[in-house]
């Protein structure tokens, strides 16, 4: 083991601004590396400034060689923004230093063996003493990150190839560099000794991870910022670097080692390293690493965790516009819902299923480009009274099914084909399929009895057959086959039903439960059709319907329950609690290939009682902790449980899983404690919406941050992509002020009580 010291100072020159006319032509310019960066109107497509010659760039859309460019269509655009990075090579267009660059509209970045250099124009936010604008031109703003001491020929490989092509026409013919290829990223190999640079980004974010092998030293990894008016290190251990024209944050680094399995990763202790001077109006800052202890026989990796977008979903009602729930699918586009009163008029309806507003309150549908910078449908779904969304899946083809609650009858709520036409008065939840397109309804109708009902929870499989959970009153509900047909007592069952694909009608509907208050509130399907339940009991295992485990003792108050419901729904494969003396719920379960579920929630008990095991936090730490639990495969005990949180109240209201196993949970929490690696380690005020991700073994945090503003924030739903992104929505009363909008879908709170939101946090 190591333990680094901190890099030593070194120095460089500032850059200065230039005005530039509105409306002028640009030449050439240089940029800053960040990891929030913004790239306005990224389209290669836009006309670029290559050199002071003025060289014109166009996408060629047409078939590869022909050298014909295409008029850009809206289409094409809205194709770009969603695509990854375009990386385009230096064939003679650029000056020769430049060897990769990312072109857009307002920003562009360089890639030379030298640096990286980044450029705004913009027109600065300067005001006169009575608060009036007083820019009046544009500004190029220039900044450059120095790779210091750095090999100053390391050759630079190229990424993945992309489908997008640039063409560049200047003069005559023999003058044009036409089907030049682009490409997903580039690495500079042997940037320092052993160590590899990488670049890339999708959508509107570039991001850089450094690759040490071992043995190398990570304290050469020296750079240079030059040209900024402001570089600071936040509380929160990220670096600020402001400009005239705008600012920009890189995350507080992430550094982490794989363990001998190659999927757990070893966090190691990290910071920046920052030396600042001032220069007339420049700033000019020196920064490096300083590590902990970490294994230099194993490769090192620096690489942060960040907010790819941020954004709201709302409009002007006057009570509030909140977001429940969310999925993603495999192109990286996300569904979300949730419940408006905001109408047509102020809700950025588009395409459908309904693009008129029904009264009160009505269920949202919104999808969401992958790039996070608008919607490609967005409506209604309801009737004359209350009526909302609680969660959402998708299926392989973008179909998007959703559950909540109505209390609108058949006469103005949109029923198609089932599972029931008919409202069952107190309240009904729903079931409901949109199609791919957004624009219609593949079905939808009612799950209830006389007494009340809501759905919490949706899942769906691969043969498209749906699966939900809630509570139910229990008089009247529908029930058929299982698993068990019989109410049993208190005020609610919870409640799993299964709805075939081919009619929209039910192939089985029991209750689980016993003698006192039970809810369903999450559920996942495996493979084989098997369903999870999670939720919240109050009944002990004299009558709940306690099987194999994870725990067949009622531990008081009220218990986490865990059941899996076999695959003809007749019968239960396991059933129990997780708990401790006080006060436990689950709000989401997820289940991986193995058949091994994740169930998160709130707990009030300590570890005294509760069934810490593992990590990732064996210590209750206040009033109310979030927990994450993994249940074996078939139930008989728990692989982990442990919590997460501070002095205050915390919970977490949604959990997803990867590939490799690593567990995401949300929540929400008013405690201020230590955060890792993104996308925000500062507490912002009141109520703060949380993200963290938990390693694989379930012994620590990959990362933990915050997502809010000055108000209140919430975070209610949580999906994660196969590339391990997660994606959240919940709700926010924050203004753009202070709440962390970047990107889209809409960077401007709406009004009214408060806006839904949606974020994504990246990570690799």
């Amino acid at each position: 083991m190591n333990n680094q010291p901190a890099p030593s100072k070194l120095s460089f020159r500032s850059s200065a601004p230039e005005a530039v006319p509105s409306g002028g032509s640009r030449a050439r310019f240089t940029s800053l590396l960040t990891i929030l960066l913004l790239l306005a109107s990224l389209t290669s497509a836009l006309l670029l400034t290559a050199s002071a010659q003025h060289r014109h760039a166009a996408v060629n859309t047409q078939p590869m060689g022909t050298g014909k460019p295409a008029a850009l269509s809206d289409a094409v655009r809205q194709q770009l923004a969603d695509a990854p990075l375009t990386f385009v090579a230096n064939r003679g267009q650029m000056d020769e230093q430049v060897a990769y660059y990312v072109p857009g509209a307002k920003t562009t970045i360089y890639f030379s063996h030298e640096g990286v250099t980044f450029t705004q124009i913009a027109r600065p936010a300067t005001t006169d003493a009575g608060g009036q604008a007083t820019g009046t031109q544009d500004q190029r703003w220039s900044i450059k990150m120095d790779f210091l001491h750095a090999n100053p020929h390391a050759q630079v490989i190229a990424g993945a190839p992309l489908s997008t092509r640039i063409s560049y026409f200047q003069g005559g013919a023999s003058q044009s560099m036409t089907d030049l290829p682009t490409y997903g990223g580039i690495t500079y190999k042997d940037l320092w000794p052993g160590i590899d640079a990488v670049f890339s980004g999708t959508g509107k974010q570039l991001k850089y991870t450094f690759l040490a092998q071992p043995g190398a030293d990570p304290n050469q990894i020296q750079l240079a910022y030059r040209g900024a008016t402001s570089v600071q290190l936040t509380s929160g251990g990220e670096l600020s670097i402001k400009t005239p024209v705008g600012g920009f944050a890189d995350a507080a680094p992430y550094v982490y080692q794989l363990s001998a399995d190659g999927v757990s990763r070893q966090q190691i202790r990290a910071s920046y390293a920052l030396t600042t001077a001032q220069t007339g109006i420049d700033e000019l800052a020196d920064v490096g690493f300083s590590l902990g202890a970490y294994d230099t026989s194993m490769p090192l990796v620096v690489d942060p965790a960040v907010l790819s977008y941020a954004g709201y979903i709302g409009g002007a009602g006057a009570l509030s516009d909140v977001g429940n729930g969310i999925a993603v699918d495999s192109m990286g586009s996300a569904y979300v819902t949730g419940e408006t009163d905001s109408d047509q008029l102020s809700f950025p309806v588009l395409i459908g299923p309904d693009l008129t507003f029904n009264g009160n309150s009505d269920v949202f549908v919104a999808k969401i480009n992958p790039s996070g910078t608008g919607f490609r449908y967005l409506g209604y779904i309801g009737g004359a009274n209350r009526d909302y969304g609680t969660a959402i899946a998708v299926d392989a083809a973008g179909n998007a099914f959703i559950t909540g609650g109505t209390g609108s009858d058949q006469s103005t709520f949109p029923v198609k084909l089932g599972p029931d036409l008919t409202y069952n008065g107190g309240g009904d939840a729903f079931v409901a399929e949109v199609n791919a397109a957004g624009n219609s309804l593949v079905y939808c109708g009612y799950l209830g009895g006389y007494l009340g009902e809501v759905g919490f929870g949706i899942a769906v499989d691969s043969s498209d057959s749906v699966y939900v959970t809630g509570e139910t009153g229990g008089a009247s509900f529908p029930i058929s086959v299982g698993p068990d047909l019989s109410f049993n007592g208190g005020t609610y069952d919870a409640f799993i039903t299964k709805i075939r694909p081919t009619d929209a009608g039910i192939a089985y509907s029991g209750f689980i439960g016993g003698s006192d208050f039970d809810e369903g509130y999450a559920v996942a399907v495996d493979g084989n059709g098997q369903a999870y339940v999670t939720g919240y009991t109050a009944s002990s295992q004299a009558s709940f319907p306690v099987k194999v485990g994870p725990d067949l003792t009622y531990n008081g108050t009220s218990d986490a329950f865990v059941t899996e419901v076999n695959t003809s729904g007749n019968g239960l494969v396991y059933s129990g609690y997780i708990g401790g003396s006080d006060f436990e719920v689950g709000l989401g379960i997820k289940v991986d290939a193995s058949g091994a579920a994740y169930v998160a929630g709130q707990t009030d008990s300590d570890q005294a009682s509760f069934p810490v095991k593992v990590g990732p936090d064996l210590t209750f730490n206040g009033t109310a902790d979030a927990f994450i639990s993994k249940v074996q495969p078939l139930g008989q005990g728990l692989v982990y449980a442990g919590y997460f949180g501070g002095q205050g109240i915390d919970g977490a209201t949604g959990v997803g899983i990867d590939s490799t196993g690593s567990a995401y949970i949300v929540g929400n929490t008013d405690s201020q404690f230590a955060m890792a690696n993104g996308p925000d380690s500062t507490f912002n005020g009141v109520i703060d919406v949380y993200v963290a991700r938990v390693s694989a073994s379930g012994t620590s945090f990959v990362y933990s941050g915050y997502i809010g503003g000055a108000d209140d924030d919430r975070g209610y739903g949580i999906a994660v992509d196969s590339a391990g992104n997660a994606y959240v929505t919940g709700q926010t009363l924050s203004t753009q002020a202070s709440f962390p909008v970047l990107i889209g879908p809409d960077t401007t709170y709406n009004g009214g009580s408060q806006d839904a939101f949606i974020a994504k946090v990246h990570y690799s």
